[in-house]
């Protein structure tokens, strides 16, 4: 959620999808506000689309948006369905 902080080496994102019939993949992608350059980070070509990232130490402490595309078989492609999940920190662990 929006203004989460993260003390971890990894986390899990979930995107729940209505129709998982019609889903032919769904990309996650993340971004850090220094450099504001999307990244993806995963791909889950089944459901459920849940997503174990483990962040690289890149991200270490600082914000970061998180997002994901669905990539449907009819070939329609939604980008940030629901928008972007804005200001979640990560901070190292170490």
């Amino acid at each position: 959620a929006a203004g989460d902080i993260i003390r971890a080496n990894k986390i899990s994102i979930e995107l729940s999808v209505d129709e998982p019939q019609k889903v032919q993949k769904v990309q996650f992608w993340a971004k850090t506000y220094a450099d504001g350059n999307w990244q993806m980070i995963g791909e889950v070509t089944r459901a459920p689309y849940k997503l174990d990232w483990s962040i690289p130490p890149d991200f270490g402490n600082r914000a970061i948006a998180l997002t994901s595309h669905i990539y449907q078989k009819d070939g329609n492609v939604i980008k940030d369905p629901g928008g972007w999940r804005e200001g979640i920190i990560i901070l190292s662990d170490k």
